[in-house]
């Protein structure tokens, strides 16, 4: 086979060892400069981590355990006296927009927010929280 041509097996497929080596060295050149990406990302979401969980432990009666990882806090509203279906429809009243977490399993008297937004909209969502509880 001179070195020009093309490399085919028997079947008339293509090298396919050759076309996997060089697809890897693709994807790993890929991967790496997905790295500063990567770290961006989970430091903007560390940042909003802490905005959410800081911003919802200062308001009155809600409590709330260090998220364990995804993009929400689960944050204990027992300590207003409500439920957290009434927690839920309140902060809806509010303008925010919260999931009861009875609806899962052992989730009583939780709520479960996302911190996937804006800083602005977060900023936002826990002054309008603030103020409604503040109220009651």
């Amino acid at each position: 086979m001179s070195a020009g041509s093309d490399a085919r097996d028997h079947h008339g497929r293509h090298d396919s060892l050759w076309d996997t080596v060089n697809h890897s060295i693709c994807s790993v050149d890929k991967a790496l400069e997905c790295e500063d990406s990567v770290q961006e990302f989970n430091f903007e979401y560390r940042k909003r981590r802490k905005l959410m969980t800081e911003g919802l432990s200062s308001i009155p009666g809600i409590r709330v355990p260090e998220p364990e990882g995804a993009f929400y806090v689960f944050a204990d509203v027992t300590g207003t006296g409500m439920t957290d279906i009434e927690f839920a429809d309140g902060a809806l009243e509010a303008g925010v927009q919260l999931i009861p977490a009875s609806l899962i399993t052992g989730g009583e008297g939780f709520v479960r927010i996302s911190y996937a937004a804006d800083e602005e909209d977060i900023m936002e969502g826990l002054r309008r929280l603030k103020s409604w509880i503040l109220k009651e």
